[in-house]
């Protein structure tokens, strides 16, 4: 059981994510040493990672395709069970499950499962039946325990419940009862082979009620107060330079906060509305300049420490220099919905007015949904972007929060301070 578990003892963690996009993203964040700080911030977080049952190739018809055809990365068909695994995860489980609510995995995980590493996984559902009743044997699983039956995925909870029913004395015998409510343990069951494998291999793993990890229906909603989800790109964007910037990114990097515990001094939002991205960055700049000729939502231009420029950003130039004053702008974000390159050349005539060393967030919107780019595709666009394409360490990242033909460019403008905060510009701590 984790809350037993002793540190020397490892187990593995396996993610249920809210879309087979996300557990590879999780993928791709552990294999780059920049991110993994991100989803395992040390090996005792997990020393591997897989992800489990991919997405199947689909033709266009929505059919599976014929076995041994070429799998099409881009799929997102719901065709996987949206699992991912760390694995040889040392630190208690308590210790886990604290790192991962804080973290940027909490608003994409559904669930996240403790699997003990000894043993092989059960064969089929009768495995699983026999799994349980040596837990009984043992002991491990008291004698009148009351089970809620976790499965995934869903499909695999009937088949379980009629094996531990039908075929297994110790249910019908009384020594166990299965609830959905008033539990005092779980059953937790993962198919771990591919959905479209001819025998059936799941891990199998019991744990305290207490220990039990979902995202309940009743949580408060990750959104409360938001204007929408978008906001989450730029609040995980903010994270990853925060990590970057620890590893020694960005002019300046090192620096403190300014006055008052904000990251940047100065903050400009371009295509702003209806404000998701600049209500995230009034939480960490002392004053956020959104620019956009469509209407923002009340509750951000509301913000004592906002300001908006109703126009687009060629036409907002000569106000947004009035509105500085000679300072010159820490961070510059973009979510607009234009090509890479279209967005380059309306934000080109504002790089002059941004410090040395000030972050850069750009959304790339791409038309294609495959899980990886053709080769070449990213350095061709970040050419075609000017000077965003000679950003100090550019790195172009498939957040958590971006959808299937998203990218993020991340940045620091490089060159020697021109005013402003330049030796501190940039994420600091980062946002909690």
């Amino acid at each position: 059981m984790p809350s037993k578990r002793p540190r020397d003892e490892s187990y593995d963690v396996l993610l249920r994510t809210s879309h087979p996009s996300v557990s590879y993203k999780i993928l791709c964040y552990f294999r780059d040493p920049d991110l993994r700080p991100l989803v395992a911030p040390s090996p005792a977080y997990g020393g591997a990672c897989r992800e489990l049952d991919p997405p199947a190739a689909v033709n266009v018809r929505g059919r599976r395709a014929a076995p041994g055809a070429r799998q099409q990365e881009g799929t997102t068909v719901r065709s996987s069970s949206c699992l991912v695994a760390l694995e040889g995860v040392t630190v208690p489980w308590g210790e886990y499950r604290a790192f991962l609510e804080g973290s940027v995995l909490a608003p994409h995980v559904q669930r996240a499962m403790a699997m003990p590493r000894s043993g092989p996984p059960c064969d089929g559902v009768r495995g699983v039946r026999e799994r349980v009743e040596a837990l009984v044997a043992s002991g491990e699983l008291p004698r009148g325990a009351v089970l809620r039956l976790a499965a995934v995925p869903g499909s695999l909870a009937a088949p379980v419940v009629d094996a531990l029913h039908d075929d297994s004395d110790v249910v019908s015998g009384g020594a166990l009862s299965v609830s959905p409510s008033g539990y005092s343990h779980v059953l937790q069951v993962a198919l771990v082979s591919p959905t479209s494998a001819p025998r059936q291999e799941i891990r199998v793993s019991v744990v305290p009620a207490a220990d039990f990890f979902k995202q309940p229906p009743d949580a408060p909603p990750v959104l409360r107060g938001k204007v929408c989800k978008a906001g989450t790109k730029v609040h995980e964007a903010l994270r990853i330079a925060a990590c970057l910037k620890s590893q020694g990114a960005g002019a300046g990097a090192g620096a403190g906060a300014v006055a008052g515990g904000r990251l940047f001094g100065v903050a400009v939002d371009v295509g702003a509305a209806p404000g998701a991205w600049t209500q995230q960055l009034a939480a960490h700049a002392e004053e956020v300049v959104a620019i956009d000729p469509a209407e923002m939502d009340p509750r951000v231009s509301g913000l004592p420490n906002v300001r908006v420029l109703r126009a687009t950003a060629q036409r907002a130039r000569g106000d947004l220099e009035a509105l500085l004053a000679g300072r010159r702008f820490e961070c510059l974000v973009s979510d607009m919905n234009r090509h890479p390159s279209e967005m380059a050349e309306i934000l080109a005539p504002l790089v002059p007015h941004a410090a040395a060393g000030a972050f850069v967030a750009l959304t790339l919107k791409f038309r294609g949904t495959a899980r990886e780019k053709r080769p070449g595709l990213v350095e061709e666009v970040l050419a075609g972007m000017g000077g965003f394409g000679e950003l100090e360490r550019p790195k172009v990242v498939w957040l958590l929060g971006n959808t299937v033909a998203e990218r993020t460019l991340l940045g620091w403008v490089p060159g020697p301070a021109g005013g402003g905060r330049a030796a501190g510009a940039g994420p600091g701590p980062g946002p909690g």
